[in-house]
């Protein structure tokens, strides 16, 4: 073997296991997390049992762990040092603070839920895990819409209905238009401009529709969302017409190329045999 591969399999084994280490996963790095192996390991079903819904979360795999929300060490399984208020362990967040906690990270939700009716009433309830949960924290879809029974103590049943029927009108079609453009993307089509619109939509409903919870606000903010859905799906539907046109246009070129090679191949076949 040469020197030059000698060198090549020298660099290959040592780009295998950085490879591997780029690789690994968020969430397998979270799971190391020296919080979630000492409760997992608890008899304790109340204490062990927040690990195995946040392993479900959206947080787990964007990195988010306990010490985000609790406080504390991570990086200690001694429960002194892992629980020390001088590391910022919080425990249970107070109910007047989950905001400020979720906040962090949800700054534009957490500005629009403390001047809602929910926030001003000064008791932030219901807040943020009264309606995610607290550690089973799942991407907002239409579907997983689930009102709280604490609501119906305040509302009445049409009110809620109502708030969930203009939440999917702005949610519905953001999720359509996202899964339109990932259709349509492979066909080689630009569609950066559809997304671009669509994900300005999506910020419009988060910063103005989002934990706001006033009616006289979310109704003609849905309304705008709606005449700009109505122009996002004209354009969708002209890349798809485009798409069509091209197709067409590839079958043209391919029967022509096809009845070219057929005249040539004629022609050939009517040349006299060289002898």
């Amino acid at each position: 073997m040469t020197p030059r591969w000698y060198l090549i399999c020298l660099v290959s084994l040592v780009a295998l296991p950085i490879r591997a280490i780029s690789q690994e996963t968020t969430s397998s790095r979270t799971d190391m997390n020296a919080c979630i192996l000492c409760h997992n390991s608890l008899d304790d079903d109340e204490m062990a049992t927040p690990v195995s819904a946040w392993r479900r979360s959206v947080h787990r795999s964007e990195g988010v762990s306990c010490q985000d929300c609790h406080g504390g060490l991570p990086n200690s399984m001694v429960k002194e040092n892992a629980h020390n208020p001088d590391a910022g362990y919080i425990g249970v967040p107070d109910s007047t603070v989950v905001p400020d906690v979720c906040g962090t990270c949800h700054q534009q939700q957490r500005e629009n839920y403390v001047t809602s009716p929910h926030g001003i009433a000064g008791s932030f309830s219901p807040n943020c895990v009264d309606c995610h949960n607290d550690h089973e924290i799942v991407h907002p879809q239409v579907t997983r819409i689930a009102i709280p029974d604490k609501c119906n103590n305040c509302h009445e049943d049409s009110t809620l209905e109502e708030f969930i029927g203009l939440v999917t009108q702005a949610l519905v079609p953001i999720s359509d238009a996202r899964q339109e453009v990932e259709t349509l993307r492979p066909t080689g089509v630009s569609v950066d401009f559809i997304q671009a619109q669509v994900e300005l939509a999506k910020n419009t409903y988060s910063s103005q529709v989002s934990h706001v919870f006033t009616f006289s606000t979310i109704k003609p903010q849905v309304k705008f969302l709606q005449m700009d859905f109505d122009e996002i799906n004209k354009d969708i539907t002209a890349v798809r017409d485009e798409v069509n046109t091209r197709r067409k246009f590839g079958w043209v070129i391919i029967v022509l190329l096809v009845f070219m090679a057929g005249i040539i191949w004629m022609y050939r076949k009517s040349l006299p045999d060289e002898e």
